[in-house]
């Protein structure tokens, strides 16, 4: 039909495509083709949700390091764009590329400032998500209590929680809802 938003949108949503079916260099390349796309429009919101999409695909694979530019592009474009919630997912992705860099003060202040989003609307599975990625951290740090307690709460709190078994940020598959 050639509208070329559309078609920089499912080459975008591809990403997540082939990414679940294990075709990490098929996804990169696709995300490749959808931030061209993106550019070429000048579609700046959109370009940041596929950068998004490409720190995750560094988290997959592995490389969190390579993950820190994408997702701090994301977070600063989203950020002046005042949309909270795309914000939060890139920070909370950002985190998880932090707490698996040992940067323990980065991926806290990432993830409080994707709870914040999440808990001040209907986001029960995001909230619970990013939890478990806290968790994650706390244990890493040797704070095994605070952990517990938070781990604790939340399963009694939000029942999305516990369906979870842990879920690693890594593992998510980024929504642009």
């Amino acid at each position: 039909m050639g509208e070329r938003h559309w078609v920089g949108r499912v080459t975008n949503a591809r990403i997540r495509v082939l990414a679940g079916m294990g075709d990490l260099d098929a996804a990169s390349e696709t995300a490749g083709s959808a931030i061209e796309i993106f550019r070429q429009l000048g579609d700046e919101m959109w370009v940041a949700h596929t950068q998004r999409d490409v720190g995750w695909l560094h988290l997959k694979a592995g490389r969190p390091a390579e993950a820190l530019g994408p997702l701090t592009h994301a977070v600063e474009v989203t950020e002046r764009a005042g949309d909270a919630y795309a914000n939060a997912m890139a920070r909370h992705l950002r985190g998880v590329a932090h707490r698996d860099l040992s940067h323990p003060a980065e991926a806290h202040a990432d993830f409080d400032a994707a709870l914040s989003v999440y808990r001040s609307g209907d986001y029960a599975w995001n909230e619970a998500a990013v939890v478990h990625d806290v968790v994650r951290a706390l244990r890493a740090e040797g704070r095994s209590e605070e952990a517990a307690a938070l781990e604790t709460g939340t399963a009694a709190a939000n029942p999305l929680f516990t369906g979870m078994h842990g879920r690693n940020g890594a593992e998510a598959v980024p929504d642009e809802d």
